[in-house]
């Protein structure tokens, strides 16, 4: 083929040889490259590198280094300053309560969106609150179930940091794997010789201490007698136990005492077979504040052969001489009682559940007990709160005598308010509920409770989840606790008055 003359001409001559060499046929195209014998060489390459890659170290081992010496070690661990888990000189920040100083007056104005109350001396047990677009600063709170004012010990915060910076803040697991530590074993040890029982167990959930004691001892053809007026958390231990119920009338022993006879008959009779039996009470009721006659109820325990299970996580540190609870508070060892449990969040500072028992009660929770099995354990700085809570109690068995007077005086006082409602029986009991006579819906109890919040008093609205079957009617609940003054009483009760004059 011609091709025209000068450069243009060459390169296309170029172009024609390289083509006549790579087109298929040619003597540098792959087929041809293949066919003598080319892919003996490339695979003879490939075998090759394969083998110096098999023959060599497929990592280079890191050069030995000279061990420290103990000398060289300690010097190091003494330059080394950890960072600290807990900020120095902070610990109030931990209180979720603040100190009330100033008189109980005036509302004072710290901004256009902030307001605050001023309280008298003594008064310390403080909130921070929104109602209608506002921020109230320091509200004095009636709301709260700190009824030992324990949350805001300073020498409690400062153990708590103390656990903090030598565990840090979690346990990493369930109690019988490798979440123990001896803060746990500290609080069950100092719980069991304060109550006087021969052992407790911590659970790290308050809720699931009923939900796990009960089915832990309570199964499918046992008996349950429990009072009608028991908890959400007691009834879903009871249904979670397949056992069967029967409900005896809120607090009315005759009642009870009919269910005991009756069942005692059946299985005189043969009609019953011989089974397990509980009675399941609580100290203070949580729905209502009542208080359990339990001198009767363990009079009938004892006479119709039943195990008594007494739950008292509003009566626990606040009833009886020395807190003791609901048997203390009726002159009974409380050791009558063959299962106690109650909530560490309430008069302890602390979170979690606690039960006592005989050592085969207790052993046999932490093998059969859902809530001690499955679940991790209690933060070690909570444990804590709680052990050096009941060591303050120890040490200021007058903080008992101030939460029991200042729910007497409460309670009295809330008494002549009219068109109010006081329930429970009990003047002790720090835990108020009451009804509005004229009116009870639950937007009526919120308005109570909004006009309350304006003149500087938190209350609350003691409802109850759809769950619950035995849900009562809302109620306005209040509560005492041991560091209100009788001044700021009677601001409370009057501010209460005023709302329900209002609403």
């Amino acid at each position: 083929m011609a091709f025209p003359d000068g450069a243009f001409g060459e390169a296309l001559g170029t172009l024609a040889q390289v083509w006549e060499l790579v087109k298929p046929g040619g003597r540098l195209h792959p087929t041809s490259f293949f066919e003598a014998g080319g892919h003996l060489a490339l695979e003879g390459v490939l075998v090759l590198v394969i083998l110096v890659l098999l023959s060599g170290k497929s990592q280079r081992r890191p050069k030995k280094e000279k061990p420290l010496s103990e000398k060289e070690v300690d010097e190091l661990c003494a330059e080394w300053v950890p960072e600290p888990m807990v900020a120095k000189g902070k610990a109030g920040a931990f209180s979720p309560v603040s100190r009330l100083t100033t008189p109980l007056r005036n509302l004072i104005k710290a901004s256009p969106k902030e307001k605050t109350v001023d309280r008298s001396p003594g008064d310390k047990h403080g909130a921070r609150a929104r109602v209608a677009g506002e921020i109230r600063k320091d509200c004095l709170n009636v709301s709260g179930c700190s009824f030992l004012g324990m949350d805001s010990d300073q020498s409690i915060l400062r153990d708590c940091e103390a656990t903090i910076e030598k565990y840090g803040c979690g346990s990493c697991g369930p109690r019988g794997f490798y979440g123990t530590i001896d803060v746990h074993l500290d609080l069950e040890e100092t719980f069991a010789a304060w109550m006087g029982f021969d052992q407790a167990i911590l659970y790290s959930y308050d809720i699931a201490t009923p939900l796990s004691t009960i089915p832990a001892f309570c199964k499918g053809g046992d008996l349950i007698v429990a009072d009608e007026g028991v908890s959400y958390s007691i009834r879903s231990g009871i249904q979670l136990s397949r056992s069967e119920v029967q409900y005896f009338k809120h607090n009315d022993m005759r009642d009870l005492e009919r269910i005991l006879q009756r069942v005692e008959a059946e299985t005189a009779a043969g009609r019953r077979p011989l089974t397990r039996r509980f009675i399941v009470v609580e100290g203070v009721y949580a729905n209502t504040g009542d208080v359990a006659p339990i001198a009767r109820i363990l009079d009938l325990k004892r006479r119709y052969k039943h195990r008594l299970m007494i739950e008292e996580s509003f009566s626990l540190g606040v009833l009886g001489k020395g807190g003791r609870g609901v048997c203390e508070h009726a002159g009974r060892p409380v050791t009558e009682a063959d299962i106690i449990f109650a909530s560490l969040g309430n008069a302890f500072a602390s979170v979690g559940g606690i039960c006592f028992g005989s050592h085969a009660t207790i052993n046999h929770q932490r093998l059969a007990a859902s809530g001690y099995v499955f679940s991790a354990s209690l933060p070690p700085f909570l444990s804590t709160a709680a052990t050096s809570a009941v060591k303050v109690l120890q040490r200021k068995p007058e903080l008992i005598e101030s939460v029991q007077s200042n729910a007497k005086l409460m309670r009295d006082m809330l008494h002549k308010v009219e068109g109010l409602e006081v329930l429970g029986g009990c003047d002790v009991s720090p835990l108020i509920h009451m009804r509005l006579a004229r009116g009870n819906g639950e937007e009526d109890l919120k308005r109570v409770v909004d006009f309350a919040l304006r003149e500087g008093v938190l209350l609350a609205v003691g409802s109850h989840s759809f769950l619950d079957s035995a849900a009562t009617e809302p109620t306005l609940k209040v509560t005492a606790n041991a560091s209100l003054s009788a001044n700021a009483i009677g601001y409370v009760v009057g501010t209460i008055g005023k709302a329900v004059r209002n609403v």
